[in-house]
């Protein structure tokens, strides 16, 4: 037997609005109730250089790059971490170490970031950031590149 659609048609929206958003990453979407945006958090780190090899964005084109993206997207970011250190080893970032912490605690609901080796160089690492669903990037894929850690 198939089932009958709803006879409200508004809630019928209203419920596909907040499957929509939930899929994005703009909403919580919990029982067809208007839900608060996710709260972002911009992550830009740029490796401290001992080379004289050039990184391809500063940390402040990363992050005007990422509110670009937030602000075509629609979605609310609250805090701005700019860090300068390697992400070739884990546990050697604690501003980063804060933000998944904060993540975990609900302070913010996802993470805009330049690309994803921005967020991430190491296994144990990239493990906990795919935990999230909330991962936003204006790049995609990771360039292959050891010197630019």
């Amino acid at each position: 037997m198939q089932e009958q659609p709803s006879q409200d048609p508004k809630a019928s929206v209203t419920a596909l609005v907040a499957r929509l958003q939930a899929s994005f990453g703009v909403s919580d979407g919990v029982d067809g109730k208007e839900a608060e945006p996710l709260k972002y958090v911009i992550y830009a780190r740029r490796s401290l250089e001992e080379s004289s090899v050039k990184q391809e964005r500063s940390s402040g084109d990363q992050i005007g790059e990422c509110k670009t993206l937030a602000d075509r997207l629609g979605l609310r970011w609250v805090d701005v971490i700019a860090e300068k250190k390697s992400a070739m080893v884990a546990e050697k970032r604690p501003l980063f170490r804060a933000m998944l912490d904060n993540i975990r605690s609900g302070k913010y609901g996802g993470i805009i970031a330049w690309a994803p080796d921005r967020l991430a160089r190491n296994m144990k690492e990239a493990g906990e950031i795919t935990e999230h669903k909330g991962v936003r990037s204006p790049v995609s894929g990771f360039k292959k590149n050891p010197r630019n850690s």
